[in-house]
């Protein structure tokens, strides 16, 4: 039985992981921020009219009426934001193998997680606050679509953050990554 093949220098060559986890947070980073950028415009800028044209007039005045606070939108897309440059920041030092890399995209995935789950808390709250409300939606049978669809939701926002935690914690990951400069 062979050894597997470990991700580090070689006779072949220096090991490509660090490209390759480099170059899809660099994807996923600049995603997180036209994302954001675009939920920060589109958020703040429609009218209740505007709202009325996309989705119709009962949904609109309910969308409008439960949506948080100004404040808590800004203050939400400007953390997305700053996290997807953490992301991008680190994608692009990992890639250039810096150890700053490694600690960037650790960073980065620790305060995601820690942010999915701000966010979580307020899905939570605001279903249980508004979910009699929502026009079209029956009194009753729901939440358990919408509960998975939340869960699903919310598992592919933590695969990135958990993947990339668990790559960087391998023991010949660690033993590489620490023979790169700062």
């Amino acid at each position: 039985m062979s050894e597997p093949e470990l991700p580090r220098e070689s006779a072949e060559g220096p090991s490509r992981w660090p490209l390759t986890l480099g170059a899809i947070g660099i994807v996923v980073g600049v995603i997180m921020i036209l994302d954001q950028a675009d939920d920060l415009l589109f958020a703040q800028f429609w009218s209740v009219e505007e709202w009325r044209g996309l989705v119709g007039r009962e949904l609109a005045d309910f969308l409008v009426r439960s949506m948080p606070s100004r404040a808590w939108m800004v203050t939400t897309g400007l953390v997305k934001l700053a996290l997807g440059a953490l992301l991008v920041a680190g994608s692009f030092t990992l890639r250039r193998r810096r150890r700053l890399g490694v600690t960037l995209c650790r960073s980065w995935a620790g305060l995601a997680i820690a942010w999915l789950a701000v966010e979580i808390t307020m899905t939570i709250v605001w279903l249980s606050r508004y979910a009699e409300e929502i026009p079209g939606l029956p009194a009753e049978g729901w939440q358990a679509a919408v509960a998975c669809s939340t869960l699903f939701a919310f598992a592919l926002l933590l695969a990135w953050p958990v993947i990339l935690l668990a790559w960087l914690a391998r023991p010949d990951v660690r033993q590489e990554t620490a023979g790169w400069p700062p």
